[in-house]
């Protein structure tokens, strides 16, 4: 399996941060989903659970969902991972990474062992997000629970808060 990362700065933070939470915020063309779905795809080679969530199924689904499948298939991965499109799962060696929207955050609930949420556009997430998906990254297979978080800038969020 042969892994190609051309990241830029920004992305290269993001991917290495050790931090509990972080996030990119930068606005469109940035590469931000392209970051997201590396790190996606490397939680679960690296044989961790992770949940990444979006706005609404449609955009989650054509946007950060065919760019982890474009990834994989660029890292000749893509047969080796089974791909579930109803609910979205992608599990690979007994190890799950979901989806989730932010219109429908309750369904998330009981997962568990997830150890990174992966939230684009987190800033269209409703604000007690992590309240309700910070219990699925309980378990004895979460070595150190991260959440990472990518966004355009909007104005009136309420996750603007200094």
């Amino acid at each position: 399996m042969k892994v190609t990362l051309r990241l830029l700065p920004h992305q290269r933070r993001l991917l290495d941060s050790k931090s509990s939470k972080v996030c990119m915020i930068c606005g469109r063309g940035a590469g931000k989903s392209y970051a997201l779905s590396a790190i996606t795809l490397l939680e679960l080679l690296q044989g961790r659970n992770a949940m990444v969530g979006g706005q609404r199924y449609d955009t989650l689904h054509d946007t950060l969902y065919a760019e982890i499948k474009k990834m994989a298939s660029e890292w000749g991965i893509y047969d080796l991972i089974e791909w579930r499109e109803s609910p979205m799962q992608m599990r690979y060696n007994g190890h799950y990474v979901y989806f989730g929207t932010y219109e429908s955050v309750d369904a998330a609930r009981g997962y568990t062992n997830i150890n990174k949420l992966i939230l684009d556009e987190i800033f269209l997430a409703p604000t007690n997000i992590l309240a309700i998906w910070g219990p699925c990254m309980r378990g004895p297979e979460v070595v150190k629970p991260q959440v990472i978080g990518a966004t355009t800038p909007r104005m009136d969020s309420l996750w603007n808060i200094s």
